[in-house]
């Protein structure tokens, strides 16, 4: 808004997905796996998944065996809308087959809730690196392991493809790809 003050940004967020035909609306920005026929995709960023907590948290952790003692925040939208990998795939590949009190825990239907819960220090969530970056940055949130794997999902901007020649979406659009690299890569 800095850099364009004659652009006026309206954002709504919503789990449904946008009719670009019906609704007047010029990008949408998805977390998915598309495809979406008919629509532009512009490619953002990968995630990965990665247990997150509080500092506090993090520091009486020694091994991923370690999270069974702590309360594990589930965020169920991903699995819901994408069959996306949660606690149990996360700590099958970090060597722990069985761990039954995988499903046990805080279930939120939102992933900001759930990221807010362990800022607080509530339990640990299955972080989205992309999404706890900056939270992580302001040392808010602590990753007690280095271990991550794929969220099987991108970030993705989509519409019509005569949105993506508007002035005001080229704007956006390289706002947005800025961002991104510089909150993930520092």
């Amino acid at each position: 808004m800095e850099a364009y003050p004659e652009i006026e940004l309206r954002i709504s967020a919503n789990l449904k997905l946008v009719d670009f035909y019906r609704n007047d609306v010029d990008l949408g920005l998805r977390f998915g796996r598309g495809p979406y026929p008919g629509l532009h995709i512009d490619f953002l960023a990968e995630d990965f998944l990665t247990p997150m907590c509080a500092p506090r948290l993090a520091n009486e952790m020694n091994e991923p065996a370690d999270l069974k003692n702590f309360t594990l925040l589930h965020e169920d939208s991903m699995a819901t809308f994408l069959n996306a990998p949660g606690w149990k795939a996360w700590l099958k590949t970090a060597g722990i087959s069985r761990a039954s009190w995988s499903e046990k825990g805080m279930h939120f239907s939102q992933i900001d809730h759930a990221q807010d819960a362990a800022i607080e220090g509530a339990g640990v969530i299955l972080g989205r690196k992309v999404l706890c970056a900056h939270d992580a940055r302001l040392g808010l949130l602590a990753k007690p392991f280095e271990f991550e794997i794929s969220a099987t999902a991108h970030y993705m901007l989509v519409g019509l493809e005569y949105s993506f020649q508007k002035h005001k979406c080229k704007a956006f659009i390289d706002w947005i790809k800025s961002a991104l690299d510089e909150l993930c890569l520092s």
